[in-house]
């Protein structure tokens, strides 16, 4: 369970908590209208949740119209990269010159591309991962991705990411081989400075969701 969904219970639980106390110690009490607002939002946040799609014609003309960075980061996070249609979508946001620095990483993980610093030319052509770090690699010389309007989500560690990276271009090179993807000391020693990735949305096979709007 990730620490997003842990919060709405410990909330809870420190709000019955509190009411607890106030049913003991004093009864004519109740709880602060800040904490009465927040227990209020607990339980909304709980209940079920009825979904919509957003879309059902192709992913990259709704994103064109919907570049929020964050909703981005929630797609690159989901999608199942063995899906070559999901893939063409990847790249389609690495493409973009809006693409984020932490989407780019997003995708880099996701896509698991750091396998790609591990191994010789050539790879089969079926093999997705080449069209991606094609893209990274154009971007590291280009001037890399724009890294002001979001950070990484909690728990990536890019500079072990980096130092992985660049041992298996090592390893490779001392063996006289070169490595298909070289490290992208630009890409991953970013440091991105915008909020944490948050989007409404929903990713589930490879569509978007969202809350649907009461009528």
């Amino acid at each position: 369970m990730s620490d997003k969904s842990l919060w709405p219970i410990i909330l809870g639980a420190a709000l019955r908590n509190r009411v607890a106390a106030n049913a003991t110690t004093a009864p004519h009490e109740t709880l602060p209208p800040g904490q009465m607002a927040a227990l209020g939002e607990v339980i909304q946040s709980v209940q079920p949740t009825e979904l919509e799609t957003v879309t059902d014609g192709p992913l990259q003309d709704w994103l064109a119209q919907n570049r929020d960075p964050g909703l981005w980061h929630e797609l690159a996070d989901g999608l199942d990269c063995s899906s070559a249609e999901n893939l063409d979508v990847l790249a389609w946001m690495l493409a973009q010159s809006d693409c984020e620095n932490a989407v780019a990483v997003r995708i880099f993980v996701t896509a698991a591309l750091h396998e790609l610093c591990a191994v010789s030319e050539p790879l089969p052509v079926a093999h997705g991962g080449p069209v991606l770090s094609h893209l990274i690699a154009h971007r590291e010389s280009t001037g890399g991705f724009p890294s002001e309007r979001l950070s990484d989500a909690q728990g990536l560690d890019r500079a072990d990411l980096l130092r992985r990276c660049k041992a298996a271009n090592h390893r490779l090179q001392d063996a006289g081989r070169r490595p298909f993807l070289q490290a992208p000391d630009r890409m991953l020693g970013a440091r991105p400075s915008g909020p944490l990735p948050y989007t409404d949305y929903v990713i589930e096979a490879g569509r978007i969701l969202r809350p649907r709007r009461k009528s």
